[in-house]
């Protein structure tokens, strides 16, 4: 399978989130999703664990961390306590 179904196969309860094609979101897809996912998306996704266990990227402190980390970090928090919460 190349990650395509006949049918919206995938969906997301609540809020649509995939693109419709047409500027617009709808609540599911035909498409896998995870092939909207880059693998540096997977990467900084794959450090959250670590990020909440108290060990960052780089050495040092949160002020020695690259932005683009924190920033990641600071969006997973969001999406997870919002999971959590819904």
């Amino acid at each position: 399978m190349d990650g395509e179904s006949t049918f919206p196969r995938w969906q997301v309860k609540g809020e649509p989130v995939f693109p419709d094609g047409q500027g617009g979101y709808v609540l599911a897809t035909r498409s896998c999703p995870r092939r909207m996912v880059s693998d540096e998306s997977l990467f900084l996704l794959s450090l959250y664990r670590h990020y909440k266990a108290g060990h960052l990227y780089e050495s040092g402190g949160v002020s020695n961390q690259p932005a683009k980390y924190l920033e990641a970090m600071q969006l997973i928090e969001v999406a997870v306590n919002e999971h959590r919460e819904g």
